[in-house]
This record gives C-alpha cells, sequence and structure tokens, in this order.
C-alpha cells in the first residue's frame, strides 16, 4: 500500500500517548511489552539508530514516500526541563509537525557542529536555550545576531571511552569505510541532536539495501554501541545527495593553527568566572 507519511518511533520505556494524535505513528518497542499500545517488539539493541535502520531493512518495498524519524518521548525544545518535563531535542521555536510536511528530500535542523575527529563541538544559538527566531526555522543558522553557530569547545563526551572499550573505529575510519562518503567539507560535521529528521523515499533509496543491512549489522550485537554515536552525527550525510552534503555556509574549520590555544584559554577563563 502506497502511504504519503509515517511516523517512526524508536521507544524503550517512554510514554508514547503523544502518538495517539498521529494515525500515521509506528511504535518500535524495545522495552518492556506493554498491551495498552500497539508497538512492533524489537530486541533492546542498538538503540534508536537500530530502530530506523530496521524500519527502512523491513520495509524496502513498502517505504512511505516521506518519513519521519524520532526518539520515544514526546519531542519538544529541550527548555522545557524547567518545567521539570522530560528534556527534548527540538530546536528553538520548531515543533514535530514541521517535519511533516514534505519539503525537498529531507528536513534537518542542525544544531550543533563537530570536528571530523570529534575533538571540537559547537552549539546553535538556539539549543542551548530558547531565543525566539522567526519561523520557518532553517537547516543552518541564519547567520544573524540570533541565530548563529556559538564559540567552539572540546568534545567532552565520553565516546571516547566507549569506542575504546568495544575495540572500535575512529569516527573518520567510520566514516569512510562503513559510510563510504567522502571527508566532509572543511572538516566539520552538522548533525542534529537527538536524531530527529525526515526525509523521502528517493532519499532512502539513494543507497541500496545491502549498504542499510551493513549499517544495521553494527548496531545489532550491543545494547549501547558506539556506533549509534557516530550515526547521530552522520544521518544527514547518509540521506543527502553527495553534491549537496558538499555545499555549507562560509564557515572556518577547527584546525586553524591558533584555535586549539584560544579554546584551552577561553575555557579556563570561563571555569574562573
Amino acid at each position: 500500500m502506497n502511504r504519503a507519511l509515517d511516523i517512526v518511533v524508536a521507544r524503550y520505556n517512554e510514554s508514547v500517548d503523544w502518538t495517539k494524535q498521529y494515525s500515521s505513528a509506528l511504535i518500535y518497542n524495545k522495552g518492556v511489552p506493554d498491551d495498552s499500545i500497539v508497538s512492533i517488539n524489537l530486541p533492546n539493541v542498538g538503540r534508536e539508530g537500530h530502530t530506523y535502520l530496521y524500519h527502512i531493512v523491513s520495509n524496502w518495498d513498502n517505504l512511505a514516500e516521506w518519513t519521519v524519524f524520532v526518539q520515544g518521548s514526546q519531542p519538544h525544545t529541550r527548555f522545557n526541563s524547567e518545567n521539570k518535563q522530560p528534556i527534548g531535542h527540538l530546536y528553538s521555536n520548531t515543533v514535530l509537525d514541521d517535519y511533516f510536511e514534505a519539503q525537498g528530500n529531507h528536513r534537518f535542523v542542525f544544531t550543533h557542529t563537530i570536528s571530523f575527529d570529534l575533538k571540537y563541538l559547537r552549539f546553535r544559538s538556539g539549543s542551548r536555550r530558547y531565543i525566539n527566531i522567526d519561523r520557518p526555522v532553517g537547516q543552518y543558522p541564519r547567520g544573524d545576531n540570533v541565530d548563529k553557530w556559538l564559540h567552539w569547545g572540546f568534545n567532552s563526551t565520553s565516546l571516547e571511552e566507549i569506542r575504546l572499550a568495544q575495540n572500535g573505529r575512529k569516527f573518520p575510519d567510520f566514516w569512510r569505510c562503513v559510510l563510504k562518503r567522502p571527508d566532509p567539507t572543511n572538516g566539520l560535521v552538522y548533525f542534529a541532536q537527538g536524531a530527529e529528521f525526515a526525509v523521502s523515499k528517493n532519499a532512502i533509496r539513494r543507497n541500496s539495501l545491502d549498504y542499510y543491512l551493513a549499517l544495521l549489522n553494527e548496531l545489532s550485537m550491543r545494547n549501547d554501541p558506539y556506533q549509534v554515536w557516530y550515526l547521530e552525527f552522520c544521518w544527514y550525510y547518509i540521506f543527502a545527495d553527495q553534491d549537496e552534503s558538499a555545499v555549507v555556509p562560509a564557515d572556518y574549520g577547527p584546525f586553524d593553527r591558533y584555535l586549539d590555544r584560544l579554546i584551552r584559554i577561553a575555557s579556563r577563563f570561563r571555569q574562573l568566572i
């Protein structure tokens, strides 16, 4: 059956009551089975990345024209945490419904930039605190004083420890050997935190079924594989055309000869104040 829209929901044990308003929602459950919801139960491996890839592979001949991928918690901006609600990942002044209407081949709202060696990270201004940005919110910042990239900082996550514990590939090796993509322009990778995005059937099928099966295999061995963190950085580059993914705003890379020293000085100064 030819469907216009699928909303793929990667659930663990979150409440998915919010999906009841969407007839196109498909709930994939990796937590405790819940008879009160209609869901497809999956083994608890590979987190949301495994769920997304499972949906693509198992529906290869029956993909919707447009697919929205989200995690189980009700999507909202992270700033609702101030009201003791679950932290969300949507960017300032975006809502889930923004992803439902097909806009070309994909809909991403980038919230972060990371260097290809995963050493440096920077935030988009409306992802650190709420900013009243004019709608519609674009894929990249407007570049004005409101919606812009903030300063570079060190990427202080524990991902490297996870990778080493699992004897995994470094990110550039994963990118080249598994994603099979040319190195990113200027050594910069743009991504939407929380892995919330939408893509067309044509965008999905720009890669072969075997391509997705190989990715799925990467995530099928562990509950929390290091590769799922890599995929959060990579989703856009999987679905976007190669030429399109190379077109990024004028920017500077994180490899300026003085930038590392400046970041260290700025980090120490912020600690002092």
